[in-house]
Parts: C-alpha cells; sequence; structure tokens
C-alpha cells in the first residue's frame, strides 16, 4: 500500500490488522457484530477494515466527515457493536447523535486530541 506518509507491505497491513482484531474481539466484538469504519482512505483504515474481517464482524466503511445528516442515518441503520472513527467524524456526529447508541466507540488520533465523552476510548498507538 503507497501513501503520502509511506509504503506499508502486505505483512506489515497483516500484522496491524491482527491488532485491530484483537483490540475488536478483546472489546467484546463478536463474529457477525457490525464494526463501522470511518477514516480518512489510508493504512489504518485498510487494517482497521481487515481487521474487523479477522475479528468475524462485518465492516461497514462509511466516508469520514462531520456531517451527522450523512452518517447518522446509516450508523442507526446498521446497529453496529462499535465504530471507529477520526476527530472530525466524532466532533460531528457528537456524544449526543448517532454514535450514543453505539457500546464502543474508537477515535483514531489526531493532531490536536480532544476530550471524548464518557465511555469513548482513544484508539491505542
Amino acid at each position: 500500500l503507497i501513501e503520502a506518509a509511506g509504503t506499508s507491505t502486505y505483512a506489515e497491513l497483516d500484522r496491524r490488522a491482527g491488532r485491530f482484531a484483537r483490540l475488536f474481539a478483546g472489546s467484546g466484538v463478536e463474529p457477525g457484530d457490525r464494526i463501522v469504519v470511518a477514516l480518512e482512505n489510508g493504512a489504518e483504515m485498510v487494517a482497521a477494515y481487515f481487521g474487523a474481517l479477522k475479528a468475524g464482524a462485518v465492516a461497514v466503511p462509511l466516508a469520514p466527515g462531520p456531517r451527522s445528516d450523512r452518517l447518522g442515518p446509516a450508523i442507526r441503520d446498521c446497529a453496529p457493536r462499535a465504530a471507529l472513527v477520526d476527530q472530525a467524524t466524532a466532533r460531528g456526529l457528537g456524544a449526543d447523535g448517532p454514535l450514543s447508541s453505539v457500546p464502543l466507540v474508537l477515535v483514531a488520533a489526531g493532531p490536536r486530541p480532544q476530550e471524548l465523552p464518557a465511555g469513548w476510548r482513544r484508539l491505542p498507538e
């Protein structure tokens, strides 16, 4: 995988996907559960997507961004067990928005870490 930040080999992506799979499984995600992946296109999004699949879950890729009017209905319709979002998406959806009913919300690190609502977690580095 080639991106502006560098390249990743298949082996590196597989290791990262394995870490995501263990994180999801260790957080209560079970086979068949849905996981929203709303990250910018790149190695982290690819690894998270395949990590969800490795955990036996259904990956639900959504375009990230602050527009809750676009993401909210999709999140409510798929009733995910977990969501992995970037900071802009987390801010746009808000603690009282569609992510409020998701049991596990992980927020990817950004340039300036923000305060997270109770129960949400930062994605481990």
